[in-house]
């Protein structure tokens, strides 16, 4: 279940839900990771704004080994 931002999410309602948090924007993109709440993100989101809103674009796990901090943001 979805829980929505993290910085939200409240104990012990929350517990076991997915959150998100938001990185960055450029251009019509946004990224965000998602991960349970109370516990590490592990997955990258792309969302893409088209006329009709937000849609998932792409997503990526998180690679816990990359010490840039760079985004993956998708070709």
């Amino acid at each position: 279940m979805f829980a929505g931002p993290c910085a939200q999410t409240r104990s012990p309602d929350d517990i076991g839900k997915v959150c998100a948090g938001f990185v960055d924007e450029r251009d019509h993109l946004r990224a965000y990771l998602l991960g349970r709440t109370f516990s590490e993100f592990t997955t990258w989101v792309f969302l893409d704004e088209d006329g009709r809103g937000w849609t998932l674009l792409a997503s990526a796990p998180l690679d816990f080994h990359d010490m840039t901090m760079a985004i993956p943001w998708p070709r």
